[in-house]
């Protein structure tokens, strides 16, 4: 699994942006709008933990429930094309988990960068005009504080662990989005990050590192720039003194 991951993730990274630079159009283009715009994103939902110690991976509402904790975030994105994307997020979360008498509490703030394809507009159907449909990988750093608590007979063994580099974390995810105004769009999405650490319970088992997924709700504020095009004289160009358009705007 942990390979078919680093695997999957690697093509998408690499292959997407290469993609795109052959197929790259000149701000002159019509399709050049989608091109040349950036997107602000701020989410929040629950971050849940997987590992040597959940008791509730089969469950996903009892995971929702005992072993997730409250987490948020912002990812910015640059579009690369109708159907690509570019992006950088933060996220900040909390991983709870509970097996018999041992119990984790772990904080964690991760930063990545993702590469995405819609896949409808691949499909490209006049219905589905307002709605996005991205699947994504990513890879980056992630930092913890983990607690562990050890409930023995009369008392409570305490450990502490501390992360003191940033380690490695993979992603895969899928988002769902719909279009309300032309900048202004609300999301929900899950993901799946694979720690390249298993201490993030402090319990080392196995061969198979620590993962926890992020599944939230958010709202999407699209920003587009403004180009120079002499040559313009579209419905939204504005004129210097001598006549000639100066800038045009795409929306």
């Amino acid at each position: 699994m942990k390979t078919f991951i680093i695997k999957t993730i690697i093509i998408l990274i690499w292959t997407i942006p290469t993609t795109f630079l052959a197929l790259a159009q000149t701000p002159q283009s019509p399709k050049s709008k989608a091109q040349n715009s950036w997107e602000i994103n701020i989410n929040s939902g629950l971050t849940s933990y997987y590992g040597d110690i959940s008791g509730f991976d089969n469950d996903f509402l009892g995971k929702l429930s005992h072993e997730s904790g409250l987490a948020g975030g912002f990812i910015v994105t640059k579009n690369l094309s109708p159907e690509f994307k570019f992006s950088a997020q933060l996220l900040f979360g909390n991983l709870e988990g509970r097996k018999e008498n041992i119990s984790i509490s772990s904080d964690l703030v991760e930063y990545n960068i993702q590469a995405g394809l819609d896949i409808l507009k691949i499909i490209n159907s006049p219905k589905l005009k307002n709605l996005r449909l991205d699947v994504y990988g990513g890879i980056g750093n992630f930092i913890f504080n983990s607690t562990k608590f050890e409930f023995l007979e009369g008392e409570t063994k305490i450990t502490k662990h501390k992360t003191r580099v940033p380690e490695f974390v993979y992603i895969l995810g899928s988002g769902l989005s719909y279009k309300t105004s032309n900048k202004i769009s609300i999301t929900l999405d899950l993901s799946i990050r694979q720690c390249q650490n298993d201490k993030v319970d402090i319990v080392v088992a196995g061969d198979d590192f620590d993962y926890y997924t992020y599944f939230n709700a958010g709202i999407t504020y699209k920003i587009f720039k403004v180009y120079r095009d002499l040559a313009s004289r579209g419905k939204y160009a504005k004129y210097n003194g001598n006549g000639r358009s100066l800038y045009r705007y795409y929306y």
